[in-house]
């Protein structure tokens, strides 16, 4: 007994706080799929606001293409076109995607120039350095040299200079429509619808040829990958694929 104490003391000193060794990749790896898995199963029920978290998570542990894409396909249903906006042109911009997922993608786009709006905001030179926000949220930089897409409605866009508003509008964003809004200093601010009106499209994301190839690319590779695990476990150093058409969106 007397031997055994100096081994345990050792053993606590290793991890005095008791904390949980830290995950692997293959761990890591392993959640991720489980939850992209997770997030296809979602939108086969149409339940976009869980797909749309199952995605988010399994973004969050590996950031990859086809992740991101089912997670804006998810977005636009709930009609986030911000956020799926973002994941389109991270999307993008991957030297990684495949040409077929960027071609989903361009759709994608394309629907959702159709159902949201697009707002570019711009400023006088001599309102620089104010703070802009659109609905009270702050808009970047970048923000300001390009479109923002925005829900069909009413909006705001407003400068500030500390807590002092210089410059407000408030428009009315139309589906399908482009408009500029011009902040200046003492003239009232200029809206200027650039695009005309492109009447949305009425078919759901879900019944959209496209979105169902891609999706079904996932179920099928998330097969192929429980079948990859099984096959490693039993001694085989060959992957099993399951029967899945390569290049069309899967996991990644």
């Amino acid at each position: 007994m007397s031997l055994a104490l100096p081994t345990l003391a050792h053993a606590q000193d290793e991890n005095p706080a008791g904390e949980p060794a830290a995950e692997t990749e293959e761990e890591r790896a392993a959640r991720a799929r489980a939850l992209f898995a997770e997030g296809v199963t979602h939108t086969r029920g149409e339940a976009w606001a869980d797909a749309v978290t199952a995605f988010r998570a399994a973004l969050a542990l590996r950031d990859a293409p086809a992740i991101r894409y089912n997670l804006a396909a998810a977005e636009v249903e709930l009609g986030a076109h911000r956020e799926a906006d973002t994941n389109l042109r991270a999307l993008e911009a991957a030297p990684d995607t495949p040409d077929s997922l960027r071609e989903l993608a361009a759709a994608l786009r394309e629907r959702m120039d159709r159902e949201a709006a697009r707002l570019r905001v711009e400023r006088a030179p001599e309102l620089a350095d104010t703070r802009v926000a659109l609905d009270e949220v702050p808009l970047s930089q970048e923000a300001l040299d390009e479109d923002v897409y925005v829900e069909p409605g009413p909006h705001v866009v407003e400068a500030t200079r500390g807590a002092r508003s210089v410059a407000r509008v408030s428009i009315r964003a139309e589906a399908g429509e482009r408009t500029r809004v011009y902040l200046g200093v003492g003239a009232a601010p200029e809206v200027v619808v650039a695009d005309p009106v492109v009447t949305p499209t009425a078919t759901p994301l879900h019944e959209e040829w496209g979105f169902w190839v891609a999706v079904g690319g996932g179920v099928l590779l998330v097969v192929g990958i429980v079948i990859v695990a099984i096959a490693v476990g039993g001694g085989s150093t060959d992957p099993v694929r399951g029967n899945f058409e390569p290049g069309v969106l899967s996991w990644p």
